[in-house]
């Protein structure tokens, strides 16, 4: 949902200060810091300050989330793009899941869909964002 010219899975696990998934540009700069899940405000805000654009995917609800960030200093986070995905398109994909597969995905007005074989999901990709400091 984010590809573009050097993008790549970062070392994600074994170095909590990367982003999961990376977006640099030629001379190796990032430019954009891509999570998958619900990280904290001290994360976000190191996100906000390494890299001009920043995208979070949500896969478990994002109310309680979205609370505990209310009020936290996080840098640029008004600019942030935050996305709530839909949690029946996960579980469906996660009954799929195979070592080594082909996944087709294609995105339409807020809308995804994804092949697995013969099977197709779809779900809505809802807009979140945080609450003023």
């Amino acid at each position: 949902l984010e590809y573009g010219e050097g993008i790549a899975f970062s070392r994600g696990l074994s170095d909590p200060d990367e982003p999961a998934i990376a977006v640099r540009d030629l001379t190796g700069v990032l430019t954009t810091w891509i999570d998958v899940g619900l990280p904290d405000a001290a994360r976000l805000h190191k996100a906000g300050k390494a890299a001009k654009q920043v995208a979070v995917y949500a896969h478990r609800d994002p109310a309680v989330w979205l609370r505990g960030l209310a009020g936290e200093r996080i840098h640029r986070g008004a600019e942030m793009k935050l996305i709530e995905l839909d949690r029946g398109l996960i579980a469906g994909l996660v009954g799929r899941l195979d070592r080594r597969m082909g996944i087709d995905v294609s995105v339409s007005a807020q809308h995804l869909y994804v092949s697995v074989g013969e099977a197709h999901f779809e779900g809505a990709l809802e807009p979140l964002s945080l609450a003023p400091a």
